[in-house]
C-alpha cells in the first residue's frame, strides 16, 4: 500500500535526479499472480500535467505526460508514459513508449518498445517480443504471445 505523503502536483514536476533508474531493482515487473485493486488505492503522489525525471519510482498516479529519462515505476498512468529504458506502470491507459521494455498488469491503449508485457490488455503492442496472458487487440513483432496463440510478425484476438 502507498505511504502517506499525499503529494499532489498540478502543472510541472521535475525530479532530477530521481531514483527511477533503479526501478528495475525495486518492484520489478508487476506481480502477474495476484492482481491488485486500484479503485480504493491510496497513492503517495498524484501528478497532473508534466512529470520529468531521470526516473520516478513510487506509488504514483500520473495524469498527462510522464518522462523517465532512464526508467520509471508507478501504479497508474493516464496519458503518455515515455521512458529511455523501461516503463513499469501497473495500470496504463494511453500510450506507453520505451526503448527497452514496457510492463503493465492492466493495459488499455498502445505499448511500443523492444519488449512489451501486459497481463490483461486491450489495444496494440508493437515490439520485438509482445507477451500477454489475456489480450484483446493486435500484436505486431518478431514474436507475439497471447492466450490464444503464439505467432511471428502478427497476432490478434478480438473476442
Amino acid at each position: 500500500m502507498a505511504d502517506h505523503r499525499n503529494v499532489k502536483t498540478n502543472g510541472l514536476r521535475l525530479e532530477i535526479p530521481g531514483i527511477g533508474f533503479l526501478s528495475f531493482m525495486g518492484n520489478g515487473f508487476p506481480n502477474a499472480t495476484s492482481p491488485f485493486e486500484l479503485n480504493n488505492y491510496s497513492y503517495s503522489e498524484v501528478m497532473n500535467g508534466l512529470n520529468i525525471s531521470t526516473g520516478s519510482w513510487c506509488d504514483c498516479n500520473y495524469n498527462g505526460l510522464t518522462i523517465g529519462i532512464v526508467g520509471q515505476y508507478g501504479k497508474l498512468g493516464n496519458g503518455f508514459s515515455l521512458a529511455g529504458g523501461w516503463n513499469i506502470i501497473d495500470k496504463q491507459n494511453g500510450l506507453q513508449l520505451a526503448t527497452i521494455a514496457n510492463s503493465s498488469y492492466y493495459m488499455n491503449g498502445v505499448q511500443i518498445s523492444a519488449f512489451n508485457f501486459a497481463h490483461d490488455g486491450i489495444g496494440v503492442q508493437i515490439g520485438i517480443l509482445n507477451n500477454s496472458k489475456k489480450f484483446k487487440g493486435l500484436q505486431l513483432g518478431l514474436w507475439n504471445v497471447n492466450q490464444k496463440r503464439k505467432l511471428p510478425l502478427i497476432n490478434w484476438n478480438f473476442e
